[in-house]
């Protein structure tokens, strides 16, 4: 039974960094600068938070290059994000 238990944690993990990856994917400048903005971080801040320059930062939200960063950058947004009672998800392209 503990197996099973331990199973079932490990896919539902899986699962949620798998949302999270696909809500990154689905991201553009106007999204970067969303959740930025809802976290109340400033261009260099954010940065910092997903390890880039505010010059990178400034550039995905106006668009001029796709925004990537590693997974620890998006468990740490997303954890933030949750800190304010919201999700990666919830600022994803499609939803507008």
């Amino acid at each position: 039974m503990a197996y099973l238990s331990s199973l079932l944690l490990r896919i539902c993990v899986i699962a949620h960094i798998y949302s999270i990856m696909m809500a990154v994917d689905n991201c553009n400048g106007k999204v970067i600068k969303d959740i930025r903005r809802c976290l109340g971080l400033t261009q260099k801040q954010f940065g910092k938070v997903v390890g880039r320059r505010q010059e990178q930062i400034s550039r995905w939200e106006n668009s001029t290059v796709k925004p990537e960063f590693g997974l620890d950058a998006m468990l740490t947004l997303d954890k933030m994000l949750g800190d304010v009672g919201k999700r990666l998800s919830d600022f994803t392209q499609d939803d507008r």
